[in-house]
Protein backbone atom coordinates (compact mmCIF):
# COMPACT_ATOMS: atom_id res chain seq x y z
CA UNK A 1 0.00 0.00 0.00
CA UNK A 2 1.47 3.36 -1.05
CA UNK A 3 -0.45 5.98 0.85
CA UNK A 4 -1.47 9.56 0.30
CA UNK A 5 -2.44 11.94 3.06
CA UNK A 6 -5.57 13.95 3.82
CA UNK A 7 -7.02 15.68 6.86
CA UNK A 8 -10.20 16.98 8.38
CA UNK A 9 -10.22 19.68 11.06
CA UNK A 10 -8.96 17.35 13.78
CA UNK A 11 -7.30 14.29 12.23
CA UNK A 12 -4.71 13.35 9.65
CA UNK A 13 -5.13 10.16 7.60
CA UNK A 14 -3.10 8.02 5.25
CA UNK A 15 -5.12 6.28 2.55
CA UNK A 16 -4.25 3.89 -0.25
CA UNK A 17 -5.10 0.44 -1.50
CA UNK A 18 -4.26 -3.14 -0.65
CA UNK A 19 -3.56 -4.65 -4.10
CA UNK A 20 -5.39 -7.69 -5.36
CA UNK A 21 -3.51 -10.68 -6.78
CA UNK A 22 -3.86 -12.12 -10.24
CA UNK A 23 -6.27 -15.03 -10.26
CA UNK A 24 -7.29 -14.33 -6.65
CA UNK A 25 -4.63 -16.77 -5.44
CA UNK A 26 -1.82 -16.52 -2.89
CA UNK A 27 0.79 -17.14 -5.58
CA UNK A 28 -0.68 -14.62 -8.01
CA UNK A 29 1.26 -11.54 -9.07
CA UNK A 30 0.32 -8.29 -7.35
CA UNK A 31 -2.01 -6.15 -9.46
CA UNK A 32 -2.47 -2.41 -9.78
CA UNK A 33 -5.30 -1.18 -7.57
CA UNK A 34 -7.30 -3.02 -5.00
CA UNK A 35 -9.23 -2.17 -1.84
CA UNK A 36 -9.14 1.15 0.01
CA UNK A 37 -7.57 1.10 3.49
CA UNK A 38 -7.26 4.15 5.74
CA UNK A 39 -4.91 4.65 8.71
CA UNK A 40 -5.15 7.48 11.21
CA UNK A 41 -1.85 9.26 11.93
CA UNK A 42 -1.00 10.15 15.53
CA UNK A 43 1.98 11.42 17.49
CA UNK A 44 3.73 9.05 19.90
CA UNK A 45 5.05 10.22 23.26
CA UNK A 46 8.53 10.65 21.74
CA UNK A 47 6.94 12.93 19.07
CA UNK A 48 7.50 10.44 16.25
CA UNK A 49 4.49 9.59 14.07
CA UNK A 50 2.59 6.33 14.08
CA UNK A 51 -0.67 5.02 12.65
CA UNK A 52 -3.70 3.38 14.20
CA UNK A 53 -7.23 2.26 13.40
CA UNK A 54 -9.34 5.35 12.59
CA UNK A 55 -11.83 6.17 15.31
CA UNK A 56 -14.79 5.88 12.94
CA UNK A 57 -13.69 2.38 11.91
CA UNK A 58 -13.19 1.35 15.52
CA UNK A 59 -16.66 2.64 16.41
CA UNK A 60 -18.15 0.40 13.72
CA UNK A 61 -16.62 -2.71 15.32
CA UNK A 62 -18.13 -4.39 18.37
CA UNK A 63 -16.12 -4.70 21.57
CA UNK A 64 -13.75 -7.65 21.45
CA UNK A 65 -15.15 -10.66 23.29
CA UNK A 66 -12.45 -12.25 25.52
CA UNK A 67 -11.26 -15.68 24.37
CA UNK A 68 -9.06 -16.42 27.41
CA UNK A 69 -9.92 -16.51 31.11
CA UNK A 70 -6.31 -16.14 32.30
CA UNK A 71 -2.84 -15.43 30.85
CA UNK A 72 -1.16 -18.21 28.89
CA UNK A 73 2.58 -18.73 28.49
CA UNK A 74 4.84 -20.78 26.26
CA UNK A 75 8.59 -21.29 26.08
CA UNK A 76 11.24 -23.08 24.07
CA UNK A 77 14.86 -22.61 25.12
CA UNK A 78 16.11 -23.97 21.80
CA UNK A 79 13.29 -24.65 19.35
CA UNK A 80 9.67 -23.82 18.70
CA UNK A 81 6.43 -23.72 20.68
CA UNK A 82 2.89 -22.60 19.98
CA UNK A 83 -0.55 -22.23 21.52
CA UNK A 84 -4.06 -21.80 20.10
CA UNK A 85 -5.92 -18.87 21.68
CA UNK A 86 -9.18 -18.61 19.70
CA UNK A 87 -11.31 -19.73 16.79
CA UNK A 88 -11.86 -17.20 14.02
CA UNK A 89 -14.96 -16.47 11.92
CA UNK A 90 -14.40 -17.08 8.24
CA UNK A 91 -16.62 -14.77 6.22
CA UNK A 92 -17.14 -11.50 8.04
CA UNK A 93 -15.35 -8.40 9.28
CA UNK A 94 -13.73 -8.92 12.68
CA UNK A 95 -11.08 -7.52 15.01
CA UNK A 96 -8.46 -9.52 16.90
CA UNK A 97 -6.94 -7.96 20.01
CA UNK A 98 -3.88 -9.30 21.81
CA UNK A 99 -1.66 -8.15 24.64
CA UNK A 100 1.61 -10.03 24.89
CA UNK A 101 5.14 -9.94 26.23
CA UNK A 102 8.03 -11.83 24.64
CA UNK A 103 11.69 -12.64 25.19
CA UNK A 104 12.22 -14.52 21.94
CA UNK A 105 14.25 -14.58 18.76
CA UNK A 106 10.98 -14.33 16.87
CA UNK A 107 7.27 -14.87 17.40
CA UNK A 108 4.32 -15.14 15.04
CA UNK A 109 0.62 -14.41 15.17
CA UNK A 110 -0.97 -17.11 13.03
CA UNK A 111 -4.31 -16.56 11.32
CA UNK A 112 -6.60 -19.30 9.98
CA UNK A 113 -4.32 -22.14 11.08
CA UNK A 114 -5.45 -25.72 10.38
CA UNK A 115 -4.67 -29.06 12.04
CA UNK A 116 -1.50 -29.45 9.93
CA UNK A 117 -0.11 -26.09 11.06
CA UNK A 118 -0.71 -24.31 7.76
CA UNK A 119 -1.52 -20.66 8.41
CA UNK A 120 -0.89 -17.04 7.53
CA UNK A 121 1.57 -15.40 9.90
CA UNK A 122 2.54 -11.92 10.98
CA UNK A 123 6.04 -12.59 12.34
CA UNK A 124 8.00 -10.25 14.60
CA UNK A 125 11.74 -10.83 14.11
CA UNK A 126 13.48 -9.11 17.00
CA UNK A 127 17.05 -9.53 15.80
CA UNK A 128 16.16 -8.20 12.36
CA UNK A 129 13.96 -5.41 13.77
CA UNK A 130 11.09 -6.05 11.40
CA UNK A 131 7.62 -7.53 10.98
CA UNK A 132 6.74 -9.60 7.93
CA UNK A 133 3.77 -11.52 6.55
CA UNK A 134 3.91 -14.93 4.89
CA UNK A 135 2.19 -18.27 4.62
CA UNK A 136 3.67 -21.01 6.80
CA UNK A 137 5.24 -23.50 6.74
CA UNK A 138 7.34 -22.28 3.81
CA UNK A 139 7.66 -25.76 2.31
CA UNK A 140 7.17 -26.63 -0.47
CA UNK A 141 8.86 -23.39 -1.52
CA UNK A 142 7.19 -21.12 -2.13
CA UNK A 143 3.58 -20.84 -1.05
CA UNK A 144 2.88 -17.12 -1.06
CA UNK A 145 4.02 -14.07 -3.02
CA UNK A 146 4.98 -11.81 -0.12
CA UNK A 147 7.29 -9.34 -1.85
CA UNK A 148 7.14 -6.03 0.00
CA UNK A 149 5.15 -7.37 2.95
CA UNK A 150 7.41 -6.24 5.78
CA UNK A 151 7.84 -3.17 7.96
CA UNK A 152 10.65 -1.93 10.23
CA UNK A 153 9.79 -2.55 13.87
CA UNK A 154 11.97 -1.76 16.88
CA UNK A 155 11.00 -4.74 19.05
CA UNK A 156 12.02 -4.45 22.72
CA UNK A 157 12.27 -7.81 24.56
CA UNK A 158 10.23 -7.83 27.74
CA UNK A 159 8.02 -4.94 26.74
CA UNK A 160 4.26 -5.55 26.71
CA UNK A 161 2.63 -4.83 23.34
CA UNK A 162 -1.00 -4.33 22.37
CA UNK A 163 -1.70 -5.81 18.94
CA UNK A 164 -4.81 -5.32 16.82
CA UNK A 165 -5.60 -7.13 13.57
CA UNK A 166 -8.57 -6.17 11.40
CA UNK A 167 -9.67 -8.92 9.01
CA UNK A 168 -12.14 -8.07 6.25
CA UNK A 169 -12.71 -10.86 3.73
CA UNK A 170 -9.28 -11.39 2.08
CA UNK A 171 -7.52 -8.44 3.80
CA UNK A 172 -5.67 -8.53 7.12
CA UNK A 173 -4.21 -5.37 8.66
CA UNK A 174 -1.99 -5.52 11.73
CA UNK A 175 -1.42 -2.55 14.05
CA UNK A 176 1.21 -2.56 16.80
CA UNK A 177 2.90 0.42 18.46
CA UNK A 178 2.08 2.77 15.59
CA UNK A 179 3.19 0.38 12.83
CA UNK A 180 0.71 -1.08 10.32
CA UNK A 181 1.07 -3.90 7.79
CA UNK A 182 -1.61 -4.87 5.24
CA UNK A 183 -1.79 -8.23 3.48
CA UNK A 184 -4.01 -10.42 1.29
CA UNK A 185 -5.19 -13.94 2.19
CA UNK A 186 -7.08 -16.03 -0.33
CA UNK A 187 -6.84 -19.57 1.01
CA UNK A 188 -7.75 -19.56 4.74
CA UNK A 189 -6.84 -23.18 5.44
CA UNK A 190 -8.37 -23.38 8.94
CA UNK A 191 -10.07 -21.30 11.64
CA UNK A 192 -7.56 -21.02 14.48
CA UNK A 193 -5.81 -17.99 15.93
CA UNK A 194 -2.49 -19.23 17.27
CA UNK A 195 0.74 -17.78 18.65
CA UNK A 196 4.12 -19.35 17.96
CA UNK A 197 7.67 -18.54 18.99
CA UNK A 198 11.25 -19.56 18.30
CA UNK A 199 13.94 -19.64 21.02
CA UNK A 200 12.56 -17.90 24.07
CA UNK A 201 9.40 -17.29 26.04
CA UNK A 202 6.13 -15.44 25.54
CA UNK A 203 3.05 -14.64 27.60
CA UNK A 204 -0.34 -13.77 26.12
CA UNK A 205 -1.95 -11.59 28.79
CA UNK A 206 -5.28 -11.29 27.02
CA UNK A 207 -6.90 -12.06 23.68
CA UNK A 208 -10.22 -11.23 22.11
CA UNK A 209 -12.16 -11.47 18.86
CA UNK A 210 -14.80 -8.89 17.95
CA UNK A 211 -17.31 -9.41 15.20
CA UNK A 212 -18.07 -13.09 15.58
CA UNK A 213 -21.71 -13.93 15.05
CA UNK A 214 -22.99 -17.22 16.42
CA UNK A 215 -25.07 -19.32 14.00
CA UNK A 216 -28.80 -18.74 14.29
CA UNK A 217 -30.62 -21.48 16.21
CA UNK A 218 -32.97 -23.70 14.24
Amino acid sequence: MRARSAADHNHRYLFGWVPTKQGDTDLGAWQWGGTLVVHEVYQRLDRSLGVRIPGTVRAALPTAAPTMTEPRSLSAADGQASIVVADLPADQLFLVTLQLTAHARSFAIRLFENDLGTAYAFTVRGGEQRIDFDKIPNYPWFRYENKGLERPFAFEPGRTYDVEIVVDDTIATLYVDGVALNARMYDKPGNRLAIGLIDGSLTVHRAGVAGYQAPASR
